[in-house]
């Protein structure tokens, strides 16, 4: 397979670096999908989306991901971030994609990990089927997990690799406007959603309300995993590819 280093440039002038992974099998038009980060991550995943993109690669799937602004190469400082930005920032991102002369426009999906489910929801995008894994359905939760939550100041959180997240005011008010419980319902795309019930950041219980409102055709599956999917790692990747396979096919 070739990677190849891409960027494109958000609204507010910021450059976002993304990687473009082509399988080896050569086709006229690929069918594609776009790996969607989680909070202050970026566009590896922790090692997660490097496999899955692999992975999906290895099947005949062209693959994007990209780092949202203030994240990994990308411009931006993440303290400005907000679930609006993030949701424009991937509409930026398949307008990007769906140019593309190697892919098929009517054959796009979505993977999006943990709080990078909230974006994908918040975006309610046009694609022809997702993946949400680990999701997040009440990103306003993640106040409960802060160190120093102050809604009219800066939160911020001490990340386990001795990093510090801060957040401006500005993100918790943005999360008044949406309720993702109810945009997935808006959403007529395939959707797989999968969690862990080893999962020690967000409950099943997201994942459940998710699927509950979801549309048909949908489908759920529980598995005895963390949050980053150990150690069912490449029963996710099967799952998910399945999932393409079935609807992007």
């Amino acid at each position: 397979m070739q990677e190849q280093k891409v960027t494109i440039t958000n609204k507010y002038g910021e450059k976002l670096v993304g990687l473009k992974t082509i399988p080896n099998e050569v086709k006229d038009k690929y069918p594609t999908v776009v790996l969607v980060h989680g909070f202050n991550i970026d566009k590896r995943e922790g090692g997660l989306f490097d496999r899955a993109a692999n992975y999906l690669a290895d099947k005949g799937f062209l693959v994007y991901r990209f780092d949202f602004s203030g994240c990994g190469e990308s411009d931006g400082d993440f303290s400005d971030t907000t679930l609006t930005k993030m949701a424009e920032e991937l509409g930026s991102i398949l307008q990007f994609v769906k140019l593309d002369k190697d892919i098929d426009g009517n054959r796009i999906g979505i993977w999006a990990q943990s709080y990078g489910v909230c974006v994908a929801l918040a975006l309610k995008p046009d694609v022809t089927a997702m993946v949400l894994a680990s999701s997040n359905a009440h990103p306003k939760n993640l106040a409960e997990r802060m160190h120093v939550f102050d809604p009219d100041g800066i939160s911020y959180k001490k990340r386990s690799s001795g990093s510090i997240t801060f957040l401006k005011s500005g993100y918790w008010d943005d999360l008044d406007k949406y309720d993702l419980v109810k945009n997935v319902s808006e959403i007529n795309a395939p959707i797989l959603l999968i969690h862990g019930t080893k999962d020690d950041k967000l409950a099943v219980s997201e994942t459940e309300e998710l699927y509950e409102s979801a549309n048909d055709p949908k489908r759920k599956v529980i598995l005895k995993m963390e949050h980053g999917w150990k150690p069912k790692e490449k029963e996710v990747y099967k799952l998910a590819t399945d999932w393409f396979n079935k609807y992007l096919d």
